[in-house]
């Protein structure tokens, strides 16, 4: 049935200090409990249980004055809804609703927002064929969630330009890069799905259009999945060389350009993602013709001109 292939997590509804029940786990150790069909005796005469032959509970602690327990009521032929309680002196006293957000096949999941000790939240695991709620005390994330992470980066770029060739002239011109282009960074992640991060390295496409490669960029997570988009700005510095005989190439200058793109992240620390950078500026250097190709002295210069980059992207993170 459906409400077997579904993973929740429980949302703040209110928020509670268990210090007591901290005192009783000990942290990281897995504890055991199953469902047994009915409402706790002490619940007493509350809406939500009117319909006991729909209701299964699970009792995660118990001491003389206080209970936590996990119910599961049947909403339809297909479907569950589940609460977290505390009752005290036979009365509830708290409650944390779960709420569903990924399908996931063999387990159920639930990360209670309630805290231990003001440093520690519970993790349920349930695993409906063995009929088990495994449970424990996991560390607490900080009241404001951030993530650091640390990673490797390799590209592959194409970029779009127009510059002066000596047979043709001026032409539009597609010039591709060798992944080798390796960049580090450092990102921030909040609430899980929002990203900032720097990045810094070296980009290699062809003799004229080399340099140090910068970037700010900001991801955000797209519909709960492993897609994101991307947006942010890229510093480049053009540093090739100049050379040429009959016509001397320059290759330099700072280009800013503004950045999209799409990321998927089929595991937790491997990425990939692919980019297109708009330059604001466009000149990378130029071309200034000595010799024309009829053989007449010409001294005309034409600027080489980026129309756009387009990058694929690899990434391995590291996160703190």
């Amino acid at each position: 049935m459906l409400r077997w292939f579904l993973t929740f997590s429980v949302v703040v509804v209110s928020g509670f200090y268990f210090g007591t029940f901290g005192q009783h786990f000990h942290t990281g150790e897995y504890f055991f409990t199953k469902f047994e069909k009915g409402v706790p005796a002490s619940v007493g005469s509350n809406a939500y249980f009117n319909r006991p032959e729909n209701i299964s509970n699970a009792l995660i602690f118990q001491n003389v004055s206080d209970s936590l327990y996990l119910i599961q009521k049947l909403t339809d032929s297909d479907s569950c809804s589940y609460i977290l309680i505390l009752i005290s002196n036979n009365k509830i006293t708290g409650f944390d609703y779960p709420e569903v957000f990924v399908n996931n096949k063999d387990t159920l999941f639930a990360m209670s927002t309630m805290t231990f000790d003001n440093d520690y939240k519970l993790e349920l695991n349930y695993h409906p064929s063995e009929e088990i709620i495994r449970y424990r005390l996991v560390k607490a994330k900080s009241t404001f969630p951030l993530d650091v992470e640390f990673g490797i980066r390799d590209e592959a770029a194409v970029l779009f330009a127009s510059y002066y060739n000596y047979k043709s002239g001026i032409s539009s011109q597609v010039e591709t890069s060798f992944p080798l282009n390796l960049h580090f960074y450092i990102g921030f992640m909040f609430f899980e799905r929002y990203k900032l991060y720097f990045r810094t390295g070296i980009l290699y496409l062809y003799e004229d259009y080399s340099g140090r490669d910068n970037g700010i960029y900001g991801e955000v997570k797209l519909f709960n999945s492993n897609f994101y988009g991307i947006t942010g700005i890229n510093f480049f510095s053009n540093s090739g060389e100049g050379h040429g005989v009959m016509v001397y190439s320059d290759a330099s200058g700072e280009i800013t350009s503004l950045c999209f793109g799409l990321g998927f992240a089929p595991q937790g620390h491997l990425s990939l993602d692919i980019m297109y950078y708009a330059p604001l500026n466009k000149s990378y250097g130029y071309n200034y013709v000595i010799v024309d190709p009829s053989g007449n002295i010409s001294r005309q210069r034409y600027d080489k001109v980026t129309k756009g980059l387009l990058v694929l992207g690899f990434q391995y993170s590291i996160f703190l």
